[in-house]
């Protein structure tokens, strides 16, 4: 079954091979020749920037809303959401056309050019060692997760229609989603680094939502229907390749996307409700009621970022022991230090608990999860995301808050 957009992950997993590799750099300006002049501003831009569909590069009109408009390809002809897949022969070569973006345009936004010009720069790197992107993806990728159906299809000069056109079987497609499932480790070998990883699972910095990644749609965005963690690739007629660490779950969609209205994205098809369906159906399978006391425990560390997002001193305080303490990143505080720091910040903040484990040793119970914050609204919105250890102490048949220990976990810089 073809992946459509799907196909952009597959071509970040070579640059992700090629990344461990230290065959390309995520953060060098990308090496593209064609923008090197010295008043040339796209020689800027980076492999990370191309990534995460933020490079500062005219692709053309091509989504209204998030959305694909129908009405202006009749109206208007073509855009380059279909321009770059039908009209040129040499894909690559006008994908890295496009001229700089104009002042005051935005920069993050969903293209089709971009991966191209990833595409570009893999092919450009393998033919230093007269290597090709099948035989690379094949020795390096493909072969070691055992994917035997994955076609890459080519434009009419050979390169990898790295935007969109590849053919696989589901199976193989959940062979892919495993790898990033498993932090991009396969059968305890290191394939993807863990800073690509984190670039892929991290909010592109340049989208005004985080809503996108690193060739990945993120849950960050809504935590609905499926866990702030999740992550997935997405192709344009309902194909889905979702994973979602905290419940140790990759979930494959393929077909067609039949019955829905291009022009109405407010109507999204029958497989994209479907999908939405079985999120919320597999998340409470997995999610099995916890023993009473576990709940009990997840429930005050929960119920103790809701006082302090609320700003509540006096529910906060009742949840903590008396001598309660946090660690974050070798800093401690007090709770009153804690509360008044956030209280000075005017913005609106969450924080939404996933993958908590729980164990019990008498009056003393320690739980470690992982901690995603949503600070601010809008474009000045942030994501922060923490790994916690919390101690509570049992008093008066009473589970309160001992100690914290809290780490940042540190996303790629822009």
């Amino acid at each position: 079954m073809p992946g459509w957009s799907i196909t952009k992950t597959v071509q970040a997993t070579l640059v992700g091979a090629l990344e461990h590799d230290r065959r390309l750099n995520l953060f060098e300006p990308a090496p593209v020749a064609e923008w090197s002049g010295a008043s040339d501003p796209r020689r800027l831009i980076t492999l990370a920037d191309l990534l995460r569909m933020s490079a500062p590069i005219a692709c053309g009109p091509g989504l209204v809303k998030g959305w694909f408009d129908h009405a202006a390809w009749r109206r208007d002809g073509y855009v380059e959401s279909l321009y770059v897949f039908s009209g040129p022969d040499d894909v690559y070569a006008y994908s890295i056309s496009r001229p700089p973006l104009a002042q005051g345009e935005t920069r993050g936004a969903y293209t089709n050019c971009q991966p191209m010009v990833v595409g570009h720069i893999v092919q450009q790197e393998l033919r230093k060692t007269g290597e090709t992107v099948t035989g690379y993806a094949t020795a390096k990728v493909f072969g070691p997760l055992g994917i035997r159906s994955m076609v890459l299809e080519p434009d009419r000069v050979g390169n990898f229609e790295s935007a969109s056109y590849s053919y696989a079987i589901a199976r193989d497609w959940a062979r892919l989603g495993l790898l990033y499932a498993q932090d991009g480790v396969w059968n305890g070998q290191r394939m993807l680094s863990p800073e690509f990883m984190a670039l892929v699972r991290a909010p592109a910095p340049w989208w005004t939502t985080p809503a996108y990644g690193g060739q990945v749609w993120l849950s960050k965005a809504t935590c609905d229907p499926w866990p702030c963690d999740a992550y997935w690739m997405q192709g344009i007629e309902g194909q889905r390749v979702m994973i979602v660490p905290s419940h140790d779950l990759v979930v494959v969609r393929l077909g067609h996307g039949i019955g829905d209205d291009p022009n109405d994205p407010n109507k999204p098809h029958p497989a994209i409700r479907a999908m939405a369906a079985a999120g919320k159906a597999l998340v409470a399978a997995i999610n099995r009621p916890a023993p009473p006391e576990n709940r009990a425990v997840e429930t005050v560390v929960q119920d103790v970022f809701a006082a302090l997002g609320a700003q509540d001193r006096a529910a906060f305080h009742a949840l903590l022991a008396p001598d309660f303490k946090l660690d974050e990143d070798g800093r401690l505080m007090t709770a009153d230090q804690i509360f008044d720091l956030v209280a000075a910040d005017p913005v609106k903040r969450r924080w939404t608990i996933t993958q908590a484990q729980v164990q019990h040793a008498g009056d003393l119970a320690t739980v470690t999860y992982r901690n995603t914050g949503s600070f601010g609204e809008g474009a000045e919105r942030r994501v922060p995301e923490w790994t916690e250890t919390a101690i509570l102490r049992r008093s008066d048949d009473k589970w309160r808050l001992l100690s914290l220990h809290s780490t940042r976990i540190r996303q790629i810089a822009p």
